[in-house]
């Protein structure tokens, strides 16, 4: 039986893992980052809760706009998030958020699995490629005091 395509990402932000956390869970901040460098999320709708659902609506600069959606499985405050990601023609993939402090800093490790086909997963990495060079943007203007 082949393996169902997957991908993992790892980036490091100067922040602690409650502030990366609420990067990750709260919409105003979801939205600056979501769609990254070359697109824009219009709205984020986040339930960061077990069996709560998600909404980010993105449209790129160019070409046609995209739904990320899907059922949070599991949060851990400050440590991770599982989530049920969804598409229309497809099953759910999983995505994993792994969070790890280091000092000042926070490990983020994303393992996203179970994409329909190889060109999904591919698509998919350059998304999530350009959103973490605006979260990483992003964050570096985010203090302690403005997690919520």
């Amino acid at each position: 039986m082949p393996v169902a395509p997957r991908l993992t990402l790892l980036l490091r932000l100067k922040a602690s893992p409650e502030t990366v956390f609420a990067l990750w869970t709260k919409a105003d901040h979801v939205r600056q980052w979501w769609g990254g460098t070359k697109g824009r999320a219009m709205m984020a709708q986040l339930d960061p809760r077990p069996g709560g659902r998600f909404w980010v609506p993105v449209r790129p600069a160019e070409g046609p706009g995209y739904d990320t959606y899907g059922i949070f499985s599991d949060v851990i405050r400050g440590e991770a998030l599982i989530i049920d990601w969804e598409t229309d023609n497809a099953r759910p993939s999983r995505l994993v958020i792994q969070l790890l402090k280091l000092g000042d800093w926070t490990e983020i490790t994303i393992t996203h699995r179970n994409f329909p086909s190889e060109a999904a997963r591919d698509l998919q990495l350059a998304r999530w490629q350009d959103s973490l060079v605006a979260l990483e943007t992003y964050a570096a203007t985010i203090g302690p005091d403005d997690e919520d």
